[in-house]
């Protein structure tokens, strides 16, 4: 029994050093870390998060080798793995292989005879031929390099009277469908993403943002005088400033001069979104559900009186339909799921590794996301944490249909934050799918998800009824039998005694 008791004491010693050791480790690797992660709960308020990412590295034009970088303004992977980065006051795009070594750099190229510089180039896109579109802003066009670098195709402002033929045109961003169609956004273009066909001629606007005053303008609408309403302010639609296309065709666009407290305020929150994901007729199909907060990055009912709203500058698509945006205000990275609900966000405004000054563009490279610092011309690398890569297999096992593995992950992601709502959310989206609607009541239940909730008790009906919907209905038959009997009983025995 001594040994037995020594034994056992050794192992809870043990235990508690471990216990202690991951303790100050876990204090050690967070101290390094100089933000908070954090996601919303069912109230609207913040609640402490494991990190989902942590900073791994800083590149300069020094480190990488391409002297000083200047307010450089886009980030694109190709499909191949390239990164390539405009790098606008240099006039030039930067080409990098995952290892961050220099492949190419494009500043000049060859047309009609003459030696072309690009200037001030704001966005770049890569299609699946590696052909690289470059949004060259300050000369008012799109060039289109093939695989080799060499410029095939510019094409310069739309022949449309539809744009303001005195104002420049500045083309912004850019990306391209499978069919070749050319989606561009330029400065100054309330109506939505111009659209020209692969050769470069104009087809319309696709995507407009509509416009819904607040609640407040309305009313005051409604009693104003016409020469009041003449002095007051025109609403017109906000401009995008980014645009990402995923796999499918959709595309998702950012907005951002649209704040959180006008989408609050407004009449219809949808017409307001910061991001939007546009399917081939311009329409908004975003997925978000029923009594959860709309992904708008900080929600305000957190933030305190009089803190800046989030302004959402770029998006980036991870895996299983998960989205990251990027708060160009604030400073912070928000990961979203495929129904909108938010997975963890982190990020400040700050000079230490790790924080932003003025944050441009993000995008994926591999598993890390890359964020691009346009004030400190810099790409901060950041690589996901165990709980971070836990997240994502959760989110990937449910999108590929793996229900038992993805409430596994879920629950692993539970053991590790039990603050995750969107955790029991998982596990109930699991059991849902795999026909365990009384569970997966219980879970979002938890998950203080009442659209997915209505979902499994509807289905939890059903299997009820549709299981004792025999019994019932034999139950019901003996009585009808029962009482047809009985009834027959008593009027021969009436008739016996009138007899």
């Amino acid at each position: 029994m001594r040994g037995v008791t020594t034994v056992r004491t050794c192992h809870r010693v043990r235990a508690c050093c471990t216990l202690i050791v991951a303790v100050v480790l876990g204090a050690a690797a967070n101290a390094d870390v100089p933000y908070n992660t954090y996601t919303f709960d069912w109230r609207g308020f913040p609640t402490a998060s494991p990190h989902a990412y942590v900073p791994q590295a800083v590149l300069t034009g020094a480190t990488l080798g391409v002297g000083s970088l200047s307010i450089p303004a886009h980030l694109f992977v190709s499909p191949s793995g390239l990164l390539y980065v405009a790098d606008s006051g240099n006039h030039r795009v930067l080409v990098f292989d995952d290892r961050f070594q220099l492949f190419r750099i494009v500043e000049t190229f060859a047309w009609e005879g003459r030696t072309e510089l690009l200037a001030n180039p704001q966005g770049v896109f890569v299609d699946d031929r590696e052909h690289l579109y470059v949004a060259d802003t300050s000369n008012g066009r799109v060039v289109e390099f093939d695989s080799f670098g060499t410029a095939v195709n510019v094409f310069g402002r739309p022949d449309t009277e539809l744009l303001d033929e005195y104002a420049t045109y500045e083309p912004l961003k850019v990306v391209l469908d499978k069919a070749r169609r050319i989606y561009v956004i330029a400065r100054g273009v309330n109506q939505g993403l111009i659209e020209l066909d692969s050769d470069g001629r104009f087809r319309g606007f696709m995507g407009a943002n509509r416009v819904t005053p607040n609640a407040l303008d309305f009313l005051w609408k409604l009693i104003a005088t016409d020469e009041q309403r003449a002095r007051m302010v025109r609403f017109v639609p906000t401009e995008y400033s980014n645009a990402v296309i995923d796999s499918r065709g959709y595309i998702f666009v950012t907005t951002a001069s649209v704040g959180t407290d006008a989408i609050m305020q407004s009449l219809n929150p949808d017409d307001l979104r910061p991001i939007r994901k546009l399917n081939l007729t311009g329409t908004d199909v975003l997925r978000t559900l029923d009594n959860q907060w709309p992904p708008v990055g900080d929600i305000s009912i957190g933030l305190g009186f009089g803190a800046v709203p989030s302004q959402f500058v770029d998006v980036a698509l991870g895996v299983a339909e998960t989205y990251v945006t990027l708060d160009r205000v604030r400073g912070k990275v928000f990961i979203y799921d495929s129904d909108g609900i938010l997975l963890a966000a982190f990020g400040r405004i700050g000079d230490r590794i790790g924080t932003f000054r003025g944050p441009s563009s993000i995008t994926y490279l591999g598993d890390r996301l890359l964020v691009l610092d346009s004030i400190l011309n810099q790409i901060i690398v950041f690589q996901p944490t165990e709980y971070g890569r836990l997240l994502f297999e959760a989110n990937r096992l449910y999108q590929e249909r793996s229900y038992a593995e993805s409430a596994a992950a879920w629950q692993r992601v539970q053991e590790l934050n039990t603050n995750l709502e969107v955790a029991y959310a998982g596990v109930g989206r699991a059991q849902l799918r795999g026909g365990y609607y009384s569970d997966a009541m219980e879970s979002f239940r938890l998950a203080h998800s009442p659209s997915y909730y209505s979902r499994a008790f509807q289905r939890h009906r059903r299997v009820i009824v549709e299981r004792y919907f025999s019994v019932f209905m034999a139950a019901l038959l003996g009585l009808i039998a029962v009482w047809i009997v009985v009834r027959a009983r008593r009027r021969r025995r009436r008739r016996r005694t009138n007899a």
